[in-house]
């Protein structure tokens, strides 16, 4: 029979095998999901099935106060499956910024390749880890860390976000507050004591805004493509409990509201 200090190591080690992976080791060299069956790989894939030119569709300008993204996963790049990597590259228009999110699934390793960009984000001590990065500027974003990312100069700023997952995944503060039908108890309490006024008229805004999004084909789009999300100088937020009219144009940055208290 094993001992208790056996047991207790044989555990320590798996616990720190299972820590380490991402995503699932590969059992070949590579799986090209067919499209009629996506747990089976392609035979015979040709040299284009590894290439995508999604992130070469760059926009000429970028709107003040908007962001913009592509995304590379295995959803819309079958040669990711089983690579445990995707890829994402960002505009950032002036003023514009990356709505306040974390990824559940994977780390972002983030490289500036034009212009400035503010990047932070929260640890589970409630630290704000922020900096202002510059182009050749590279920094880490830890897996499921609230984060945010920021143009404060005078020209777009453009930045590469590589994940170590084919499907990092992504949660959206504003949504998952207000989208979610988490009780208002629930919601006031956490946002420092909104009243249920004030928080049934922001889940009315954010369904219209869906509602809205959803049958505007340039608004959102799928996957793979564009997306264009608006936002606003986090600079000008109160620390005054915020209006109905302030959190409509800040749900997406609801988790500024929380540091702004």
């Amino acid at each position: 029979m094993a001992s208790s200090l056996q047991v207790l190591l044989i555990f320590f080690a798996l616990t720190v095998t299972l820590s380490n992976s991402a995503d699932p080791d590969p059992l070949q060299d590579y799986c090209l999901p067919t499209q009629a069956q996506q747990h089976q790989c392609k035979s015979s894939p040709s040299p284009s099935d590894f290439v995508s030119r999604v992130l070469g569709n760059a926009p000429n300008s970028q709107p003040p106060q908007t962001s913009n993204a592509s995304r590379l996963t295995s959803a819309n790049f079958p040669a990711l499956n089983t690579m445990g990597l995707s890829i994402t590259r960002a505009y950032l228009g002036v003023g514009g910024s990356a709505p306040l999110h974390y990824h559940p699934r994977a780390s972002e390793l983030i490289y500036i390749a034009e212009g400035e960009v503010e990047a932070g984000f929260v640890d589970s001590s409630n630290v704000l880890f922020a900096q202002t990065l510059q182009p050749g500027d590279v920094m880490i974003l830890p897996k499921g860390m609230l984060h945010y990312l920021y143009n404060p100069g005078s020209s777009r700023a453009t930045l590469l976000a590589l994940f170590d997952s084919q499907g990092p995944g992504i949660v959206l503060a504003g949504p998952g507050v207000f989208g979610s039908g988490i009780r208002d108890e629930v919601i006031a309490s956490s946002l420092g004591g909104l009243d249920h006024a004030t928080i049934e008229a922001q889940s009315r805004e954010r369904s219209r805004r869906v509602s809205q999004k959803n049958g505007d084909a340039q608004t959102r789009k799928l996957v793979g493509t564009n997306i264009a999300v608006e936002s606003r100088d986090h600079t000008q937020l109160s620390t005054n409990v915020p209006t109905v009219q302030d959190l409509a144009e800040l749900s997406d940055l609801i988790g500024a509201i929380l540091w702004s208290k």
